[in-house]
């Protein structure tokens, strides 16, 4: 096939901006046709390019996470420890601020693989004698960015303090009080995430757009 000409190209989406739902249809199928072939010979993996589009597409993603406690020796909590995202990473808007480690659900995956991703972003790919994981629920929030909502698998990896220097890239400890106060260096639905694993009582599914706790 031919590569497209740009005039091409606006010509279409004009097209497509102009025309109404229904008559988008085969355009919609014929999309949905050539992203599946793509995630059939990718591993379910598809570019970052248009990753944040198809999730404002299906309107929800279901992501994998785990939250990093880390208590000192004598086993009191200090934090939770949250990793800066980098440049190369998927979502504009979360840029420079820290989140704890959490990946999308891809289509080939298990809860092995999707788990491995994320302690990999942790610890490395090659890591050994990594702390357990717990898993402590689902949360539900809106991504406003992605114009669709998150279905989280929530996990708990309790860290000590002296496992901190092992953690790959640049990371940061944030208190409970810093967490509660919003502050602004952490992606905003992990503060209400954070908010919901440090309940006691806490549901095992639960829906914390608007915060957490419900008022």
């Amino acid at each position: 096939m031919l590569p497209l000409e740009e005039n091409s190209v606006a010509s279409m989406v004009e097209i497509i901006e102009k025309a109404t739902f229904d008559e988008l249809v085969p355009i919609i199928q014929a999309l949905a046709k050539k992203i599946y072939a793509h995630r059939q010979a990718n591993k379910g993996f598809v570019p970052i390019s248009v990753f944040e589009y198809l999730i404002g597409m299906s309107g929800a993603a279901v992501s994998v996470q785990i939250v990093h406690e880390v208590h000192t020796r004598d086993s009191h909590r200090l934090g939770f420890a949250l990793k800066l995202r980098e440049a190369e990473e998927a979502g504009e808007k979360y840029r420079g601020k820290y989140h704890n480690t959490c990946c999308s659900f891809r289509m080939y995956d298990t809860p092995e693989t999707a788990l491995g991703r994320d302690t990999a972003d942790a610890f490395g790919d090659k890591a050994t004698d990594v702390p357990p994981v717990e898993f402590l629920g689902v949360t539900i929030h809106n991504e406003e960015a992605r114009r669709g909502a998150d279905v989280t698998m929530m996990h708990l990896r309790i860290i000590n303090e002296d496992d901190l220097p092992r953690l790959t890239g640049q990371w940061k400890v944030f208190t409970e009080a810093g967490i509660r106060e919003r502050n602004r260096e952490i992606v905003f639905s992990n503060c209400e995430q954070l908010e919901w694993v440090m309940d006691p009582d806490r549901p095992m599914f639960a829906d914390i757009r608007g915060g957490w706790p419900k008022h």
